[in-house]
């Protein structure tokens, strides 16, 4: 039996692979319960993967994956009682009791989302990536941490010996000047009056020396911190947060944590530089405040307050700004009168819990054009109306975000293109603004969604996801909204459409794949691997015609994508499936095969359609390969690609020798409803009728 992801996870023994893991499960899902029911989860969560959420079925299939969830844990949990393993039992049983009251589908997305992050952190770290990511990260840690250090210090030390001073100070002030002053009650003909003046004089000029004395070094350490500050800030966002988004500009909402860049962790580093911002800010009023109790013109000291103020507030208001993430896109094709969901993250979170109030979000939707002026006007700009686009901001762990539950476009007006055939290429964006008041002035940051693509009846989803691939995967993340150029080289595009089919299926294209669907797209042999000089154009890949079909590259290479996703989602995540290969190799490939011996590859001539190609050697005849007519999505829905490879007789081996029974295994006592007996469609094949 293959080895669990999570052994693999284990296996690593690394203290920083096994961090992250606690960043991701936190209080939600004990690892505990990741670790006894590894097995499980991962072949649950695999197969139900495999089911669109769109489907009827899903909404049954996430409740039954809670219930056995917690049938599974309420096992394991009986069994500790024998182990000696109490504590790890009342883990398990506190999170059964948490699990008992959660929505179904909530809950398997939520799992299902630490498993990819998991995937993703194993792919990273066997591929390289993690290092990089886990130098970095420790030393923003360290600085942080140093960080915090030299500013307790300067609190405990410098901050307070001014302070108390201050107060010294002012005692010394009352002395001579308050109404109720001791002096003021001494006769002023007392030959001990003047020299009582004199000392207190001389006492209050000491302690303005002092404290300015003690000014000096607050100025060099506030002028270090802030320098400090905006350094590792930087860092955070540009090595983490734009990476972040820029990743997000590929991947869409799958999952794109590279190089470790995951919400989490920035989540983590914002709060903290957040609680420091803040502090400071708050820190340099105080001072601010007491010293102009002082003697006007004493020094210097006022100025470089409201400097260090600005800047330090600057500070904070960059960490807002740059910590606001579209976390879950809306999605980038959208479908009017159809709801929609999104939602809205500010990482620097619960170190600004009571420091706003009144805070809200708002979504809007805007055209290219209005994209390009956002940032340049304080007028809503907007071109068309979206229901339920605003929401309070919430307290979620240690985060701040806007959750729109139940968005929908009503309405929304073109003004670009106005061919019917040409409607799918116009871009369009939602602009979330958040308002807040913070330390008692307005705010307002905006921040826009990936390009998205408006359709109003189905016919448009085919194009418009043509619009979305080209824009995520060759958009540079320095561009002018929603500039891209219109040609690129064959190994972008070859990696573009390998990233579709991951993000989709959970399986990307082989370099075999990548090397057919070239030469399908020049319509001639290319050199492998293919070289740079092969140009791929925005028409050529979805304009125009390929040779001799009725279809473009796109329509077809999506058809495919659509067929996968599905019918044959497991399959080709298990690599049953080599689908991208034509005819001829694959005949090639199946000559001098045991009899039976097939080939599953996607259709040529079809849109959406699977082939089967078999050795058929038995009868008097010599061994030919033949093809089983291609077979849609609307007929596996009938019957899946499992129940068919097991009802043909003459297909026998997966090529190039998997027994069809261990590579396509099917359910032998399928559910009756009733009392009834069940019964069945089978396919048959009919060679005779050729």
């Amino acid at each position: 039996m293959d080895e669990t992801m999570w052994k693999k996870l284990m296996q690593l023994n690394s203290p920083d692979v096994l961090n992250q893991l606690c960043l991701y499960y936190g209080n939600f899902l004990p690892m505990e319960v990741r670790f006894h029911l590894a097995e499980w989860i991962e072949n649950t969560i695999v197969k139900l993967l495999c089911i669109d959420p769109e489907n009827p079925e899903y909404d049954f299939m996430t409740k039954k994956f809670k219930s056995d969830l917690i049938e599974q844990m309420n096992h394991r949990s009986e069994q500790m009682l024998t182990e000696n393993m109490i504590p790890t039992k009342a883990r398990l049983d506190e999170a059964v009791k948490r699990f008992q009251y959660m929505n179904p589908t909530d809950l398997f997305s939520q799992i299902a989302e630490i498993i990819r992050r998991e995937c993703q952190l194993l792919y990273d770290y066997q591929n390289g990536n993690y290092a990089n990511y886990v130098s970095i990260s420790r030393d923003i840690d360290q600085k942080i941490e140093n960080l915090k250090d030299l500013i307790s210090s300067f609190l405990s030390n410098d901050v307070t010996k001014w302070t108390k001073n201050f107060y010294v100070y002012q005692e010394e002030y009352y002395m001579i000047n308050g109404n109720n002053s001791p002096l003021n009650n001494i006769n002023g003909d007392s030959p001990s009056h003047p020299i009582e003046i004199n000392l207190h004089t001389s006492s209050l000029t000491y302690m303005l020396d002092v404290l300015k004395n003690i000014q000096f070094h607050i100025t060099e350490k506030l002028t270090s911190i802030t320098r400090e500050c905006q350094e590792i800030l930087n860092s955070v966002v540009d090595d983490f947060i734009l990476q972040w988004k820029s990743n997000q500009l590929i991947y869409g909402n799958n999952d794109f944590s590279i190089n470790g860049a995951n919400t989490d962790k920035m989540n983590v580093w914002c709060s903290e530089l957040g609680k420091i911002f803040t502090n400071l800010y708050e820190t340099i009023k105080s001072l601010q405040d007491n010293h102009k109790q002082l003697p006007n013109g004493t020094d210097n000291f006022a100025n470089i307050l409201t400097s260090q103020g600005h800047i330090s507030l600057n500070l904070l208001l960059k960490l807002i700004r740059e910590s606001l993430i579209v976390e879950h896109q809306p999605p980038q094709v959208i479908k009017t009168n159809t709801r929609f969901t999104a939602s809205i993250r500010l990482l620097i979170g619960d170190a600004l819990n009571n420091k706003i109030v009144n805070g809200i979000a708002r979504g809007t939707i805007v055209s290219e054009a209005q994209a390009k002026n956002i940032n340049t006007t304080n007028v809503e700009l907007s071109c068309g109306e979206i229901a339920s686009n605003q929401v309070n901001l919430e307290v979620k762990g240690s985060s701040l975000t806007g959750q729109f539950r139940s968005m929908l476009l009503k309405n929304f007006k073109r003004v670009g293109k106005k061919s019917c055939e040409m409607v799918t290429d116009e871009k369009f964006a939602i602009v979330f603004t958040i308002s807040m008041d913070i330390y008692g002035r307005p705010l307002k940051e905006k921040i826009l969604s990936l390009p998205i693509v408006v359709t109003v009846h189905g016919s448009q989803e085919t194009n418009a996801w043509a619009t979305i691939l080209w824009d995520n995967a060759f958009a540079r993340t320095s561009r002018q909204y929603f500039a891209v150029s219109d040609t690129i080289s064959w190994k972008e595009f070859g990696q573009a459409l390998s990233y579709k089919f991951h993000s989709v299926t959970g399986r990307g294209l082989t370099d075999e794949n990548l090397h057919f669907l070239a030469e399908k797209f020049f319509d001639q042999p290319v050199p492998c691997p293919v070289p740079d000089t092969h140009l791929v154009t925005w028409s050529s890949f979805c304009k125009e015609k390929l040779p001799f079909r009725e279809f473009t590259f796109w329509e077809w290479f999506y058809a495919c994508l659509r067929l996968t996703k599905d019918n044959l989602k497991n399959a080709w995540y298990e690599e049953r499936i080599i689908g991208f290969i034509d005819k001829k190799k694959t005949e090639d490939q199946l000559h001098g095969s045991p009899h039976g011996t097939f080939i599953l590859r996607f259709s040529d001539s079809e849109l959406g359609a699977l082939s089967i190609a078999w050795l058929n050697s038995q009868g008097l005849n010599a061994a030919e390969i033949l093809h089983i007519r291609p077979i849609n999505s609307k007929e596996f829905d009938a019957i899946n690609i499992n129940q068919r490879i097991h009802d043909v007789d003459e297909l026998t081996y997966l090529y190039p020798n998997i027994p069809k029974d261990d590579a396509f295994r099917i359910d032998r006592n399928p559910h009756s409803p009733g009392d009834y007996v069940a019964f069945r469609t089978v396919m048959r094949v009919d060679i005779k009728r050729r």
